[in-house]
């Protein structure tokens, strides 16, 4: 995670720990103070991890309402921009001015109290981190549930649609008019990276050799991804506002079904290892994401600025 062949391994101001990915740039960028606001892009949890490691917020759109334009992609069907911001408040400011036009988040309240009388689910498991953010979410004032079923994935085929988006999608940017660039095609990048492979990629081009491989429509697997991933989200967000996770745990949910995520600083380790607490909402609730993450920043305040100790 955060290798640049340009710029070299991106690391983790907090110490020696994974710096996330892939939007790790931004997020160490932003943890560092470099800049106000920075723009990163997730396919499925490339945002979300990062932002969580380097103790920074991001929200995860829901998918369409920030345009794709000239994002390099991994796949259409999955990718989107989003804000990266050491504050809810600020990424709210920015992320209003980023959204489709008839998206309202004029009606978007962030309130010291606004997890009051929320009501978050989250799956049950052994984390002593989860424990102990489920018990700051009660004192500031939501209910918490556990959720009934479990965040089943393995009926998702979400391997065929990063492989097509490789090299369809991928070829689709490359040929836009509005980039410039040498290479047109996925095959002539990899032509290319065999021959500099020791200095260019010294992690292998694996993947995109099996990028390659892909060929067909693969239009009825995003539609049966997005099918799965939101029956089984929604099933949960018909007993909440919204699901409680630890970083980027679900992405191989929300990212196929296109729901919004948010995640803010949840502390650090003993180690002093950043992580995220994430918060998943349904389709177009990223208002509500906003000012649910904005309760739970204000009542915890757990982000402390990198060399701060």
């Amino acid at each position: 995670n955060g290798f640049s062949v340009l710029g070299g391994q991106t690391k983790n101001p907090y110490g020696k720990f994974d710096v996330g990915g892939s939007s790790s740039g931004s997020c160490v960028a932003e943890a560092l103070g470099l800049a106000n606001i920075c723009l990163g892009t997730e396919t499925a949890g490339s945002l979300i991890h990062p932002a969580g490691q380097n103790s920074v917020v991001t929200l995860k759109p829901s998918l369409g309402i920030v345009s794709q334009d000239l994002i390099l992609p991994i796949s259409k069907a999955l990718d989107t921009a989003g804000v990266v911001a050491r504050s809810v408040k600020d990424l709210a400011l920015v992320f209003k001015s980023l959204v489709a036009p008839d998206i309202d988040l004029a009606k978007v309240s962030l309130t010291k109290d606004s997890l009051k009388g929320k009501v978050l689910g989250y799956y049950p498991g052994k984390s002593k981190r989860l424990k102990r953010i489920l018990e700051e979410l009660k004192k500031a004032g939501a209910e918490v549930r556990i959720l009934s079923g479990k965040p089943e994935v393995s009926k998702l085929e979400m391997n065929k649609v990063l492989m097509h988006g490789i090299k369809y999608d991928l070829e689709e940017f490359l040929n836009d008019p509005a980039v410039e660039v040498e290479f047109k095609s996925l095959e002539e990048i990899v032509d290319y990276y065999k021959k500099v492979e020791s200095i260019h990629a010294p992690y292998g081009i694996k993947l995109l050799e099996e990028g390659l491989k892909s060929q067909g429509d693969i239009s009825s697997y995003v539609e049966i991804n997005r099918n799965q991933a939101r029956k089984v989200l929604d099933r949960a967000l018909e007993e909440v506002d919204a699901i409680v996770s630890l970083s980027n745990h679900l992405s191989q949910l929300y990212a196929p079904a296109g729901y919004p995520a948010i995640t803010v600083p949840g502390g650090y380790d003993k180690e002093g290892e950043p992580f995220g607490v994430t918060f998943i909402g349904g389709f177009l609730k990223d208002g509500l994401m906003l000012e649910i993450a904005y309760g739970y920043e204000s009542f915890s305040k757990h982000r402390k600025p990198p060399f701060s100790n």
